[in-house]
């Protein structure tokens, strides 16, 4: 819409953008967090949703209304709210960040809407350290242009898990057949999409809600329904390597 009115100074192409943006801006938790629907449901959907990079992708079309010029119907109230919005959102994910047994490690796919613990979503979907949705959180963090000691702490701290957590030796094969682990010395490393929290320990679940630590026990359905693994820290480690440059 924001584009579309700067090409034609049409002016119900602004207003539109305008009631789509105060929407975004008005679903956003005190805490900073953002839910996967708005107006809030009663169900999962109410708490803070890092999930296939919900929250994350709110906050990147922030920091792109900041920066573009094609965003410039924006004016100074709402620029305002938008830098307040994202410093909201970054202490957010901060404060979400797993300890376990004193040290940080990564982040869930959602986290409780008031106390940023990490919680059930879909009922294969548990309170886990999630190596799909961290790497994008990581990734954002890495991103930000001047990044506090406390954002280093937890990008640093997330790098390190990564590597712990990271599979060699095995590619995930995904085709015709049902998806499964293959012996391959040769394969790049991989991770598995949800992690015990207490144990850092692989673990799967099917619609039953029964956790399971080998993907050969999940149900045809969710086993060829859902991505297990990948290699989600392999962008990690690079945009890493040349964050500390």
């Amino acid at each position: 819409m924001a584009r579309a009115f700067k090409a034609t100074g049409q002016g119900e192409y602004k207003s539109a953008f305008l009631k789509g943006f105060d929407h975004l801006l008005a679903a956003q938790y005190p805490n900073g967090g953002w839910p996967q629907y708005f107006p809030v449901s009663k169900n999962y959907h109410r708490h803070i949703t890092f999930n296939d990079g919900t929250m994350i992708n709110i906050m990147q079309f922030l920091d792109e209304v900041i920066e573009e010029p094609a965003y410039d119907l924006i004016d100074d109230e709402h620029l305002l709210r938008t830098r307040k919005a994202l410093e909201r959102g970054i202490q957010c994910i901060l404060e979400c960040q797993i300890v376990v047994d004193g040290e940080r490690t990564v982040w869930c796919a959602q986290h409780h809407a008031e106390t940023l613990s990490s919680v059930l979503a879909r009922s294969y979907e548990h309170p886990s350290l999630s190596g799909a949705e961290s790497a994008g959180i990581l990734l954002y963090l890495m991103d930000l242009p001047e990044p506090s000691p406390r954002v280093i702490e937890a990008v640093e701290s997330g790098v390190k898990w990564f590597d712990l957590a990271k599979m060699n030796g095995y590619r995930y094969q995904k085709g015709k057949e049902l998806p499964s682990l293959i012996a391959d010395q040769d394969a790049p490393p991989i991770w598995a999409r949800f992690y015990e929290i207490e144990t850092n320990r692989p673990m799967f679940s099917d619609r039953d809600g029964k956790i399971v630590y080998d993907l050969d026990q999940v149900g045809d359905e969710r086993r060829s329904g859902y991505t297990w693994y990948g290699t989600w820290g392999t962008k990690v480690a690079k945009a890493h390597a040349k964050w500390k440059k």
